[in-house]
């Protein structure tokens, strides 16, 4: 706040006063009186304009320091929500690849299981193959489990070739090859 000097005539205003005091014949003390109460009048009025001024000033500060509050409250809350929306996507996200991750073990596992009974099952039909007269039947065509009648006849043209009769094979063996062809075609 600009301060103003102490209350003091200035020259002009005492040149004035002299002139009008002798011109008019006024006493001088109760002119300068007047002016000197006018002049704190004007002080007062100046000290009170920057009263004014310095408290509008105080005031603008004051709501300038609530509003910045304000807008560093709104964007720390808008920061806050951007976050939590943030981490709920971050959450949704995790959950979404667990359940992913869940599908694909349980996937695995279920694809292991049918594998696991796949191969049980071709082992006991393997085993039981063996146990049974057609691992003979395979044996003396010379195939192996699984195949096809294409294969089956294949093998017994094959085995006819050398073992028929009109090509001076055994017949006793001839009838078993045709027997067992017969045997596998039917399981085929």
């Amino acid at each position: 706040m600009a301060r103003r000097p102490p209350l003091r005539l200035s020259d002009r205003d005492l040149e004035v006063a002299t002139y009008l005091a002798a011109a008019k014949d006024i006493d001088i003390p109760a002119l300068v009186s007047r002016l000197l109460r006018q002049e704190a009048i004007r002080h007062e009025d100046f000290l009170e304009r920057q009263a004014k001024k310095a408290k509008q000033a105080k005031k603008e500060a004051e709501e300038a320091r609530i509003r910045a509050e304000l807008r560093e409250a709104a964007e720390a809350r808008r920061i806050a929500e951007d976050e939590a929306k943030r981490r709920e996507r971050q959450q949704k996200a995790e959950q979404e690849r667990r359940a992913r991750e869940e599908q694909r073990r349980k996937a695995e596992e279920e694809a292991r299981q049918r594998d696991e009974e796949f191969r049980r099952r071709v082992d006991e039909a393997f085993r039981a193959a063996f146990r049974t007269p057609l691992s003979a039947d395979l044996h003396l065509l010379c195939l192996s489990w699984p195949c096809t009648s294409a294969d089956v006849r294949k093998a017994q043209r094959r085995a006819a070739k050398t073992l028929h009769p009109d090509k001076g094979g055994d017949t006793r063996r001839m009838v078993e090859i045709n027997a067992a062809a017969d045997r596998i075609l039917r399981l085929v």
